[in-house]
């Protein structure tokens, strides 16, 4: 019988809550985090793997393009920072790119919107004086916005190999 990560969790004796948010929008980042507060939860962390992929080449890319990846990883980080303020948590752990680093043809929307936000991380641990973790993962093969075979014949020509799911849980 297969069982989810939330019940190996409390199997364990912990727990673990879900909730969604608009990450650009402060006040559902905030209403998230008051709806636990309200069933007497204690944030201890918070895991952010927020995205908006749009592949174009630059030439036909739009500045909507680069403004709509650009607000959930800039804007986004902002408001989730003006959000916890206050807060006194173990660990804010942010799911970015390796394309922060090296780049990628086709995505330097994607790849300077996660450059913004591992910048604007580092910022945040500084300011809040809280743990702040970036893990820069390759692309995920099986699962994901990339996961179509062509996304992984083209990748891994250029050298970049898939993380699978078992390896990245």
């Amino acid at each position: 019988e297969k069982i989810s990560v939330m019940e190996r969790i409390e199997n364990l004796g912990g727990a673990a809550y879900y909730y969604q948010a608009d990450i650009t929008d402060r006040n559902s980042v905030k209403s998230a985090i008051e709806q636990l507060s309200k069933e007497r939860y204690e944030v201890n962390g918070v895991i952010v793997g927020a995205m908006v992929l749009k592949d174009k080449s630059l030439i036909t890319m739009t500045k909507q393009d680069m403004e709509d990846v650009l607000q959930v990883k800039a804007r986004g980080t902002i408001e989730l920072w003006k959000a916890l303020k206050g807060m006194k948590l173990d660990f804010v752990l942010f799911l970015s790119s390796v394309n922060a680093m090296i780049g990628s043809a086709g995505q330097s929307n994607y790849c300077a919107a996660c450059a913004v936000q591992d910048s604007l991380a580092y910022a945040m641990a500084e300011d809040l004086k809280i743990p702040v973790k970036i893990i820069n993962w390759s692309y995920w093969g099986s699962v994901g916005a990339v996961s179509s075979s062509s996304y992984n014949e083209k990748l891994m020509e250029k050298g970049l190999y898939p993380v699978q799911v078992k390896e990245g849980m």
